[in-house]
């Protein structure tokens, strides 16, 4: 038989004869494998001598930190550090991935502070793993669900983003440079979240313990998270979204961004974005202010316990939402400081039972030392009768009646296996006193205990009836019939105390009843068969929660019996807004009627009963319960803004939308809230309304009748000079001058002096408090109407002296300017634009012009003038009489160089057979004190038709003049031309040229009597003289 070959390959076998034998022996094997384990669980101990991971080992020179490479956890594994507590804490350095594997325990039996992880490369945390450590990563950070870091959770550089995969847990804060956040559903985090440029995006139902920042990025929270803290952007354009059921303990703000907030959302401080980006609100509860710098405001179905203003003008728009709701109170959010937790059960009764019937207790979850917020969650409480266990009963939403019986004529004290306290009326007393008699009040056809609502000073709305009762066998049984004489006491619930108007039966000129505990004796009522006896025509004149007390005491039969509590409403609110004692009830932009924009007047509101607006009627005892303002923005509506409106205990921002405000009014007593430090901060009407709502009760609204309050105007003007301008002339050379006396040739009442740029003045509306009032620039309520004496003319020149030592004289027809809001035509653009409401500017008038007297005084050699245009602050005023508090004048307006001038002709000679020409030339005066030609005057006008002659030695008829106009050229003219009379007519000729007056001149001045300046330049034109020798070097003529 052939045996099988062999083959031996560098010792392994082969293939066939390998695998038989791996084969038996596995088959060998299985019954020990089946109970093995597949990877046996190591405990790794950070310790010097511990069993560390195989890329990890201890730094030299230090027995706590180490560093590792790549290191992976299998299953089971765990980490134990602080073995010896003196090596703590340790630190571990990955430069490689760090992953575990699912439920990895690291570091669980110590401390947090035991361990710090540092990671630079990839962390990633296996489902169910829990590491009790702080991390600071380089690079991302992955949580499997489920997973747990105990301490601080922080990443750095631009790849560190951190990422929890839902129902995870981080003891302390998570940070980030640079890298997104992004948490799972489920998850908690018991510090901040923040992020210098990452985005940070919560899913659902997160809790977060600390503030929700960053620096660049926007934030995401949705449905059903909270934080204690604040969210806010503190950089960039990072917007903040809110979902829906979000608690928020502090802030939402924006450094650039857009803030929304969804429906059922409670945020506890302000909402503020600080660039001008919009906020929208949608069911929202603020516990703070809602304001933007100059973004848009829209809140809808809201409400805000602060103000909502925009302060750069932001449209504001408010869709059945409420502001200054001193009622509100967000909720702390769970897991934070102050959450809202139940405080106490208050059990509520009137102190009385008869063992005959049921008696009724309400039993309420307080939340507050006060009770004036409930516990809403459900609560299982058990009520005890005398310490015996009477019914087990489930308090939601706040409160829940109890029905319980007792059958003896003894003390029934009350009590809760919960922390309770009693209230009966102004008690604290739980003991409810059970009798076999006494009287029972019934009202209406249902004869229900329940007494309804009335109106102070009404007639009560339905009979109350009472009926005296004993026990027979169990069953409440009549005891009288006809005529009997009971006691009766009124006590005061809400407010308490003795004091207050009556409650009377017969009307309300009837019989007074004692407040309680006194009673007023011998009131007769009918009892019918049943028992039962109508008390006639109740009515309360006061206002507030009482009861009603009947008594009977004779021949040893001793009844006694209260109502239930009950709320009478004063019949109206009155509200007034006088200044000193006149009331301030404008109705219209033109109303006389008018008060200061910020200043301060009296608010007072009143309760009153029925019986009419008088003292005597003041419903002392009235408290409101929430008390609600609607300001009405009634002017101007279309181009205005709202005004802060103080009423005395806070400020409420007017509005065009009907919506009331919840406030907190001065404290009312006796009846009535005074305050005299109401003020509205705008120019405008207001209409007030007011309401009390809830008053004692659900949907119990005392109502007002709506005030017109107003006209509001400014207090002053703050005005300042834009543009000082300067001035022009009619001959604008450089530089530009114009002569003493210069008017205009067509006119000779206007100076030839005028503006080159107009002066303005810019002119804000301010109210008391140095506020501008925006409102004041909107139609109809701008007041200011431009005059002339809103600038007081000048006189003199501000500089210039004349002859006399004193300042030059000066004629100036001032004009009434150009007021304006929305823009000056003016060679400057910038005065062009719309000014910010409230703004306006005084341009002064293009017709305005100047000129100095020419006269002996004010010839003086030539200078720049300087003119002063004096704010005249008595005239500066608008139709109410608002004035400018400290004028600014304009004073640097820039300046032309006046000068004194005269025309001059000087003498001509020359043959008789030639024409020659004249020589006319405008001079003045410099500072040499000398006449100079003025070189700068290329402006005046001749016309040769203005030259006259007169006959000298010869007649003028032998010459003319050639027909020629134009103007001088820098300051003289020889282009006239006298005509040659022809051969042998030798002689002189008188010329005169008919001038302007402001170049005449006294040329024939003896140098004593005063100058008349009146005389135009003349000359003596010679005929018959030749040009002379060409070598003569100089000839000079002398002439004045």
């Amino acid at each position: 038989m052939t045996q099988p070959k062999i083959n031996h390959f560098d010792g392994i076998l082969s293939n066939t004869n390998i695998t038989f034998k791996w084969l038996l022996a596995l088959v060998a094997l299985l019954p020990a494998l089946a109970g093995l384990p597949s990877y046996a669980a190591t405990e790794y101990s950070f310790t010097p001598d511990g069993t560390l991971p195989d890329s990890c080992e201890l730094d030299v020179l230090s027995s706590t930190s180490y560093t590792c490479g790549v290191v992976a956890l299998g299953r089971g594994d765990t980490v134990v550090v602080g073995v010896i507590p003196s090596l703590t804490p340790v630190t571990v350095t990955f430069t490689g991935a760090f992953t575990t594997a699912a439920g990895n325990l690291i570091n669980t039996a110590g401390a947090t502070s035991d361990l710090n992880l540092i990671t630079k490369g990839t962390l990633t945390l296996g489902a169910d793993t829990i590491l009790n450590a702080n991390v600071t990563g380089t690079a991302a950070i992955n949580m499997g669900a489920s997973s747990s870091i105990g301490g601080d959770l922080s990443a750095s550089t631009t790849t560190g983003v951190v990422t929890l995969g839902g129902k995870n847990s981080v003891g302390g804060f998570i940070q980030t440079d640079a890298g997104a956040v992004n948490i799972a559903s489920l998850s908690t985090v018991g510090g901040g979240v923040s992020t210098q440029a990452g985005v940070v995006t919560l899913q659902t139902n997160i809790q977060v313990g600390g503030d929700i920042s960053t620096d660049a990025g926007g934030i995401s929270i949705e449905d059903g998270s909270s934080t204690c803290g604040s969210v806010s952007t503190t950089g960039g354009d990072g917007e903040v979204s809110i979902a829906k059921n979000i608690l928020i303990g502090g802030d939402v703000s924006t450094f650039r961004g857009a803030i929304s907030i969804g429906s059922g959302s409670r945020i506890g401080g302000n909402v503020s974005p600080l660039g001008a980006d919009v906020v929208t609100l949608t069911n929202v509860n603020v516990g703070g202010n809602v304001a933007t710098s100059a973004g848009a405001i829209t809140l809808t179905n809201s409400r805000v316990a602060g103000t909502v203003s925009s302060s750069g003008g932001g449209v504001v728009t408010l869709t059945d939402s409420t502001t200054n709701d001193s009622t509100l109170v967000v909720p702390v959010p769970p897991g934070c400081a102050g959450a809202s937790e139940l405080e106490f059960i208050q059990i509520e009764h009137d102190g009385e039972g008869l063992t005959c019937e049921s008696e009724s207790v309400t039993l309420k979850a307080c939340a507050d030392a006060t009770c004036s917020t409930l516990y809403n969650d459900a609560i299982e409480v058990q009520l005890s009768i005398n310490g015996i266990l009477d019914q087990t009963l489930t308090i939601s939403d706040g409160s829940v009646i109890a029905n319980f019986s007792f059958t003896n004529t003894d003390t029934a004290t009350l009590s809760l296996d919960q922390t309770f306290e009693c209230k009966n009326g102004n008690s604290t007393s739980c003991d409810v006193m059970f009798a076999d008699a006494g009287f029972r009040f019934l009202y209406g056809n249902d004869e229900t205990t329940t007494i309804d609502h009335q109106i102070s000073g009404n007639n009560f709305t339905d009979e109350i009836k009472i009926q005296a009762v004993k026990n027979e066998n169990g069953v409440c049984t009549g005891l009288f019939t006809d005529n009997v004489d009971v006691e009766f006491s009124q006590q005061n619930i809400t407010l308490t105390g003795t004091t207050g108007l009556s409650f009377k039966v017969n009307g309300p000129s009837g019989t007074n009843i004692a407040k309680y505990p006194t009673y007023t004796p011998d009131i007769t009522l009918n009892f019918d068969e049943d028992s039962k006896a109508i008390i006639p025509s109740p009515v309360y004149l006061d206002a507030g929660q009482i009861r009603l007390h009947a008594k009977y005491s004779v021949d040893g039969v001793n009844l006694l019996g209260g109502s239930t509590d009950f709320w009478v409403s004063p019949a109206k609110l009155v509200v007034t807004a006088t200044s000193n004692g006149s009331h301030i009830s404008g109705n219209a932009d033109s109303s006389v009627i008018k008060h200061k924009a910020g200043q301060t007047f009296d608010l007072t509101v009143t309760a009153y009963n029925s019986l009419g607006i008088e003292p005597d009627n003041i419903t002392a005892n009235y408290a409101p319960n929430d008390m609600q303002l609607l300001l009405l923005r009634t002017g101007p509506t279309s181009d205005g803004v709202d005004g802060v409106f103080n009423y005395g205990n806070g400020t409420m921002l007017s509005s065009l939308s009907k919506v009331y405000q919840s406030v907190t009014l001065t404290t009312f007593n006796s009846g009535v809230s005074s305050t005299d430090i109401a003020s509205y901060s705008e120019v405008g009407l207001l209409n007030l309304d007011l309401q009390d709502v809830d008053y004692g009760f659900s949907d119990n609204i005392i109502n007002t009748d709506a005030i017109n309050i107003g006209r509001f105007t400014p207090d002053y003007f703050e005005q300042t000079v834009v543009e000082h301008g300067s001035l022009d002339a009619v001959c604008y050379q450089n530089p530009p001058f114009a002569y003493t006396g210069q008017v205009l040739n067509s006119d000779a009442g206007k100076g030839a002096i005028s503006y080159f740029v107009n002066p303005v003045v810019e002119l804000t509306a301010k109210n008391v408090q140095g506020v501008t009032v925006q409102n004041y620039t909107a139609s109809g309520y701008n007041k200011l109407i431009a005059r002339a004496n809103f600038i007081i003319a000048p006189t003199t020149d501000s500089s210039i002296l004349g002859n006399d030592s004193h300042l030059l004289p000066l004629t100036a027809n001032i004009f009434a300017g150009t007021l304006s809001n929305i823009g000056l035509a003016t060679s400057d653009a910038s005065f062009d634009l719309p000014l910010g409401a409230g703004i306006l500017h005084y341009e002064l008038a293009d017709e305005d012009n100047f000129f100095y007297p020419r006269n002996e005084n004010s010839e003086v050699f030539a200078q720049d003038n300087d003119i002063d245009f004096l704010i005249d602050q008595a005239n500066f005023a608008d139709s109410d009489g608002i004035k400018i508090t400290s004028p600014e004048d304009i004073t640097s307006t820039a300046s032309i160089n006046i000068r004194f001038g005269r025309a001059a002709l000087k003498n001509s000679f020359g043959p008789e057979t030639e024409s020659f020409r004249l020589h006319l030339s405008a001079q003045y005066l410099n500072a040499s004190d000398r006449y100079v030609v003025n070189k700068q005057d290329s402006c005046t006008k001749y016309d040769a038709d203005n030259i006259e002659l007169t006959s000298g030695t010869l007649e003028k008829e032998l010459t003319g003049v050639n027909v020629v106009v134009g103007q001088l050229e820098e300051g003289k003219t020889q282009k006239i031309l006298l005509t040659a009379p022809g051969a042998g007519k030798q002689g002189t000729i008188n010329v005169e040229y008919d001038i302007y007056s402001w170049l005449e001149y006294d040329w024939n001045w003896n140098g004593i009597d005063a100058r008349i300046l009146d005389q135009d330049p003349s000359a003596t034109a010679t005929f018959g003289l030749f040009r002379g020798n060409d070598k003569i070097n100089h000839i000079r003529e002398i002439y004045h």
